[in-house]
This record gives C-alpha cells, sequence and structure tokens, in this order.
C-alpha cells in the first residue's frame, strides 16, 4: 500500500461510510461479523499537516497515526487495504493482545482506548493538564515514556476477554469515553495503591487507616497538587483528578481552590474544573 494515497482511502472510506455495510474478520478458529450503527461516529485517525489542522488539539499524535485508519467513538477502527492494481476496499481492524487489546502503529504498541481517546478527546469528561500537555509535546510516544509518560485508565473498570470474538463485543466498555482517562503515570499509581482500601472507601465503609492509606498514596506517587480521588466499586476502578491551584467560577473570576471551596460551602456553584 502506498502511503502517499491518502485522497484515495479518503475516497474509498468515504463510499463505505455511506451505506456502511458490514464487515467480517476471519481467523482459523473464530469468525467475527460487525453491524454497524448508524450512531455511531467516525474520524480519520490521521491529520495531514495543514495549518488549520495544527491548531487541533493532539496534533502530533494524530499526525503520526496510519493514514488510512477511521476510528469510531465506540472503538472500531476500520483500515483501508490493497493496491492501485487490485483496488482498495475497507476493511475491519483487529489488532493484538492476549489481556488488552492493542494495536500497532509503526512497530510499537498502544492501547486501542489510547487512539479514541486522542481522536475523540472533545468527548472525554475531563483530561488531566499535565497529561494533554505531555501528549501535545511528544505525540504517541508519550505512551511509550516507561512510567514517566501517560497511561490509559478506565474509572469503570476493563473488561477482559477470552476469545477474539469477545474483545469485540467489549469496544464499547472498554472504549466508551466516559470510561478513558489520559493519567500522568505517577497520579496512576495512586488508584493503584489504594487498591486494597477501595471497596470500603466505595461503600462507605472506611476507617481512620483508609484514609491515611490515600494521602500515604499520594506522598509515595509524589502528586503535589490538590487531588480528588472518587473510589470506585473494585480495586482497579475508580477516578483521580490533579485540580491544580486554581478554578474559575460561572462569572468567569479565578481563585484559589482553598477560597473557592469556601465560596461554594456558601452557597456559590463552581464552573467545571477545565
Amino acid at each position: 500500500m502506498n502511503d502517499n494515497d491518502y485522497q484515495k482511502y479518503v475516497k474509498v472510506f468515504e463510499t463505505w461510510n455511506e451505506n456502511r455495510t458490514p464487515l467480517t474478520l476471519r481467523w482459523k478458529d473464530e469468525e467475527y461479523t460487525y453491524y454497524p450503527d448508524s450512531s455511531e461516529e467516525f474520524r480519520p485517525c490521521y491529520l495531514e499537516t495543514i495549518p488549520e489542522n495544527e491548531q487541533v488539539r493532539f496534533f502530533k499524535a494524530r499526525n503520526e497515526m496510519p493514514k488510512n485508519w477511521w476510528v469510531s467513538d465506540r472503538g472500531t477502527i476500520i483500515r483501508i487495504i490493497g493496491n492501485e492494481n487490485d483496488g482498495y476496499q475497507a476493511a475491519l481492524y483487529y489488532g493484538q493482545g492476549e489481556k488488552r487489546l492493542q494495536v500497532r502503529i509503526k512497530e510499537q504498541a498502544y492501547a486501542r482506548e489510547a487512539i479514541v481517546g486522542i481522536v475523540f478527546e472533545d468527548k472525554i469528561p475531563w483530561i488531566d493538564e499535565k497529561a494533554a500537555e505531555c501528549i501535545e509535546k511528544y505525540g504517541l510516544a508519550a505512551f511509550r515514556r516507561n512510567g514517566e509518560g501517560i497511561e490509559v485508565h478506565h474509572c469503570k473498570g476493563y473488561a477482559t476477554f477470552s476469545s477474539r470474538t469477545e474483545a469485540m463485543n467489549n469496544l464499547k466498555i472498554n472504549c466508551d469515553l466516559n470510561n478513558i482517562r489520559f493519567l500522568p503515570a505517577n497520579v496512576h499509581k495512586v488508584l493503584g495503591y489504594i487498591q486494597p482500601n477501595m471497596k470500603r472507601l466505595y461503600s462507605d465503609t472506611e476507617t481512620i487507616e483508609d484514609i491515611h492509606a490515600i494521602n500515604e498514596a499520594l506522598v509515595r506517587a509524589d502528586v503535589k497538587e490538590t487531588t480528588i480521588v472518587s473510589p470506585g466499586a473494585s480495586g482497579r476502578q475508580g477516578d483521580i483528578r490533579c485540580l491544580g491551584d486554581t478554578v474559575t467560577t460561572l462569572d468567569g473570576r479565578q481563585m484559589s481552590f482553598e477560597n473557592a471551596i469556601k465560596d461554594m460551602l456558601q452557597g456559590m456553584i463552581l464552573k467545571k474544573i477545565n
């Protein structure tokens, strides 16, 4: 396949997208057929280098993605395969991985959810500020920085699978944009450190030791920002958010987090923290 034929890929994808015909993956011992949903939104993974695209959030990462890939807000990846002589066609992409479904880009493996989240970043409820800065700076390499970069977290948990069919069926859970978080590696560690305490924290049966465990985890992970931890129903669930130094009120005023809490307790409603 000639990667310079981007416009040809676009035309082939658009033709498929108009009709959204089912696509089938076949393996030696298994078969899976994808039936598109009319409400599923697809976007190109790749963004070419033109001024208007360079203003798009996470442009660097998307500029590194395959030119023949399109991804949906439910995790489906369609790629255009073929060549000039035999013609091109749309095909469903599976990826790799036994415990976690990954994609492969230029010999490197990435969580499928990372691709979905980058392309549909506007549909993720919130993205950690430092995580966003890291992705902007390093592109896809931000997810391969050996404990110093960005990690994908599933605040509602990750649905495991025992077959390829099950892995594809689980995309609706694992690639749910409300379930995806991009976290700096050290922030992600906090949730790992408090796994033994999570169920009690979630069920409001926590002890003083569980509360201390959160503070100890923040210190251990070297997280210095004001942080909100939302416990999950199991050890691997939960959410965490570093708030930074300031928040914005509904009338646009910037104030310290401490003063914002005081005002909130006095009846003021805070704007969603960006």
